[in-house]
């Protein structure tokens, strides 16, 4: 939420905060269903939009309960509070794992695909989380290790980097710089090769096994009616 509101130095990021986390605590959570400030309060706090639109609670004109039926009251909402949170904690995390398993799969990058990385390297006096701007790219993945691990190339001065998929996200504009699509043409027409100059499989017995070709036979013309 801060990060919009940083500037280069990162030297102001605590002027917002206190308005910032009074929206965030204001706010309710899709993970427990509640904001922070009923968790915390047992009810929602007056905001000046709250008070604007009339959404408040407001106890006027009803009778004000003494501290111990406050008290029970508060600790009966709170329990039944809990016990909805701790449900939907539950379902969120078995939702967010499934959606963890299916980012996986979904993002299974090939040699020749365009991608964004994350920069997560450290400056000195300044904060990696505040960095607005810490996915470069377009990139090209230059060879694929597993379903986990790429290698790529930023541009074609730039040394390869070998990285982790999560910190790879897919690049989908169709607005390619020219210089990142000759690389990206001239590693898919390496691939090729590399893949058209693989050895010949060996068996146990050290004979190679005869690779099959791929031109279609055709009858002699004379036996063309």
């Amino acid at each position: 939420m801060i990060v919009p509101y940083v500037d280069q130095k990162q030297e102001e990021w605590d002027i917002h905060l206190p308005l910032l986390t009074a929206a965030y605590r204001s706010c309710e959570h899709d993970g427990t269903g509640y904001s922070p400030n009923a968790l915390m309060l047992g009810r929602e706090t007056h905001t000046p939009l709250s008070l604007f639109l009339g959404g408040s609670r407001d106890a006027g004109g009803e009778e004000v309960p003494n501290f111990g039926e406050f008290a029970h009251e508060l600790n009966e909402t709170m329990c039944t509070v809990y016990d909805i949170v701790r449900e939907n904690l539950g379902k969120r995390g078995n939702r967010q794992k499934r959606d963890y398993d299916v980012k996986i799969a979904h993002n299974n990058y090939n040699v020749g695909d365009l991608v964004y990385y994350r920069n997560d390297a450290k400056y000195k006096g300044l904060s990696p989380k505040l960095n607005p701007n810490k996915w470069f790219g377009p990139c090209v993945v230059t060879k694929k290790f597993s379903d986990l691990l790429f290698e790529i190339k930023p541009n074609a001065k730039a040394k390869v980097k070998v990285l982790h998929h999560d910190r790879l996200k897919p690049y989908l504009s169709d607005v390619i710089p020219d210089e990142i699509r000759r690389l990206q043409e001239r590693v898919k027409t390496l691939a090729q090769d590399n893949k058209a100059n693989q050895p010949t499989p060996v068996q146990s017995d050290g004979s190679q096994v005869a690779r099959r070709s791929t031109r279609q036979s055709r009858p002699p013309e004379r036996l063309i009616t």
